[in-house]
């Protein structure tokens, strides 16, 4: 216990915190100036890029017509666009004013803002905080990290993502379930897989919020496609698209990191693998199985009560890492940087870490951190480089769920830390070990 308040005291002294402070917004000014330069040296930016197939989905709105319209020539991913149509619908209003080219600039950096946006408020929106110099060295070593250059050049939605998931557990946090919502809502209506926060809020007995976030999601949902003249028809192909990403052979790319691509890497031949078995069925039934295992760790791990008392944030931003992470693993379909709203779980371990100064916590901050560190180094450590994805077989197809697997683990071992803890409270309540069990049931 010495040696962790030793670490502490480390950590919250001034000059340490000047020095990060110094160091970190360095790091930023680079990270956002290496940043402009890859976008300024691509030719023709943004064709090429997600803003450019966000542009061409919006010409579609703009003309009335669908946005999920196939790839021209041979390329190997017939469609682009695969979001429902309201982000389309907001790019088409964004044009007049950010123009096809450059004006996009601004959007690029949004992503950027918003991910240092959630850092701070996952570190510093309640007790404890960390100091400030710190988390602007952590804002600069992200800013200068691959993954900000790829999402920067790309503008792509998945810190921003990361940002309406925070946002939104900030606002309920404080007991703002409608307002909540609203972040939610926009995050489903993007992402859709990201509706599994809805579980952590019927676990969470919430149903105010449960209603509040389905109701605004089918809204700007379903209302998104009566702006087209041939709704049903419109409605037809973001399911043809979303089946396409999802179904077989394309789930099984090397860059999806769920288990049910690398279930179907393993046991079904596609261009990208050679199966070890063949047995076209079996991803489904395993897919099931640990979707059922996904879903008893996630119960026993979500406290039923909400954590507003004082020192609860951390546990609240520990378990909606663990419902979000333990099924967005299953799959069927999660790339590497999808995993950006997972988030919540490093810092939230990180903050029961620094209140309690348990060594278990520390240990399920450096689960979390090994999974995200790749993401945040300066230059990425690729096993498959796209778009030149080996064939693969064997031992490759076993490396191939890298991700998934790390992220699983966090989240299941950050999960029995919740349960324990909980079980620990309620035995040393006056009430004894049998009102401990008496709740648990």
């Amino acid at each position: 216990m010495q040696q962790e308040q030793s670490l502490r005291t480390f950590f919250e002294s001034h000059r340490v915190n000047t020095v990060a402070l110094v160091v970190g917004i360095g790091f930023l000014i680079l990270g956002i100036a290496l940043a402009l330069r890859n976008i300024l040296a691509f030719e023709n930016w943004p064709q090429g890029t997600d803003i450019g197939i966000y542009l061409d989905a919006a010409k579609a709105v703009a003309q009335g017509q669908s946005p999920y319209f196939p790839a021209p020539g041979t390329d190997p991913w017939p469609y682009k666009y695969a979001y429902p149509p309201p982000f389309a619908e907001f790019v088409n209003l964004l044009t007049p004013v950010l123009g096809m080219g450059l004006g996009w600039i601004a959007w690029a950096y949004v992503g950027l803002l918003c991910l240092i946006a959630s850092v701070f408020i996952m570190a510093r929106a309640y007790d404890p905080k960390i100091p400030i110099g710190f988390l602007v060295l952590l804002s600069g070593i992200f800013a200068m990290s691959h993954i900000a250059r790829i999402e920067t050049l790309h503008g792509q939605l998945n810190f921003i993502m990361a940002f309406f998931i925070v946002a939104g557990a900030c606002l309920w946090q404080r007991g703002y379930s409608v307002a909540a919502a609203a972040p939610w809502a926009l995050a489903i209506i993007t992402k859709p897989f990201l509706g599994i926060i809805v579980l952590f809020l019927l676990q969470k007995r919430d149903f105010k919020a449960v209603l509040a976030t389905l109701t605004f999601s089918a809204i700007l949902f379903l209302g998104s496609f009566l702006a087209f003249p041939d709704y049903f028809q419109v409605f037809q192909d973001w399911r043809s698209a979303s089946r396409w990403y999802t179904g077989i052979p394309t789930v099984a790319y090397p860059d999806n990191q769920s288990f049910y691509g690398f279930f179907v890497r393993l046991l079904v031949p596609t261009k990208y693998s050679t199966p070890i078995f063949d047995s076209p069925i079996a991803p489904t039934l395993l897919f099931v199985l640990l979707v059922g295992v996904a879903l008893c760790i996630f119960l026993l791990a979500v406290d039923r009560r909400p954590h507003r008392e004082e020192g609860g944030w951390p546990r609240t931003l520990v378990e909606i890492a663990v419902t979000l992470g333990l099924f967005m693993a299953c799959g069927p379909f999660t790339e590497n940087d999808h995993l950006f709203v997972l988030l919540p779980g490093l810092f939230g371990s990180v903050l029961l870490y620094m209140s309690s100064g348990e060594r278990r916590w520390a240990i399920a901050s450096a689960l979390w951190l090994i999974a995200f560190i790749n993401l945040f180094l300066p230059i990425g450590l690729y096993q498959f480089r796209p778009p030149f994805w080996p064939k693969l077989e064997g031992i490759m197809i076993l490396r191939s769920i890298h991700y998934g697997l790390i992220f699983f683990i966090a989240a299941a071992y950050s999960g029995w830390l919740l349960r324990s803890d909980r079980l620990g409270r309620r035995a040393s309540s006056p009430d004894g070990v049998g009102s401990a069990i008496t709740a648990e049931r």
